[in-house]
């Protein structure tokens, strides 16, 4: 006896407790062999990125920034690219704005110019509204869709160069 309980006890508690410890390993081991056959893991990560993107869309749209933000001090690094996706029309929507879906990284700007300070870098597979554009702004030469002047203005963030984002923001009326 050990502390006055029965030694059965103590055996049949450190058996039970060995035959759990091999039932987790064994399940551990079978999930991580599954998530590593035809990249299950991968479509699950993809899948939770998405909505975690998501999320963050709907909860940056609804809280305005808190800081102020000074024009002058340049964002100093490039944009990337961004694509429109919608229902292929090319029209804006009934609310006057164009979801455009963003292809990798891309810097959001306080005016239209690249001198402009960087205010918020778009996440890749994020959804953003633009709600118009400017014509004549600074003129941007490299970028995957050409040298545009032309910026369009994401809803309640800035502007984003036109050079990375498809043309078929033409439909959005001019800010």
């Amino acid at each position: 006896m050990k502390n006055n309980i029965p030694v059965i006890y103590w055996t049949f508690r450190y058996a039970w407790t060995f035959m759990h410890f091999v039932i987790v390993a064994a399940a551990a081991t079978a999930l991580f062999m599954w998530a590593r056959a035809d990249d299950h893991a991968l479509r699950i990560w993809e899948t939770s990125k998405t909505n975690v993107l998501d999320v963050q869309y709907r909860v940056s749209n609804v809280i305005p920034w808190p800081w102020a933000v000074d024009d002058n001090d340049s964002g100093g690094s490039s944009d990337s690219s961004s694509s429109y996706n919608d229902d292929g029309s090319g029209n804006v929507d009934s609310g006057g704005t164009l979801s455009i879906q963003v292809e990798s990284n891309i810097h959001v700007r306080r005016k239209p110019t690249p001198d402009s300070k960087s205010i918020q870098v778009l996440d890749a597979g994020s959804w953003v509204e633009a709600d118009c554009k400017v014509e004549n702004g600074a003129l941007v030469e490299k970028g995957p869709h050409g040298p545009s002047s032309r910026w369009d203005h994401i809803q309640g963030l800035g502007y984003v160069s036109d050079a990375y984002v498809p043309t078929v923001t033409d439909g959005l009326p001019s800010c």
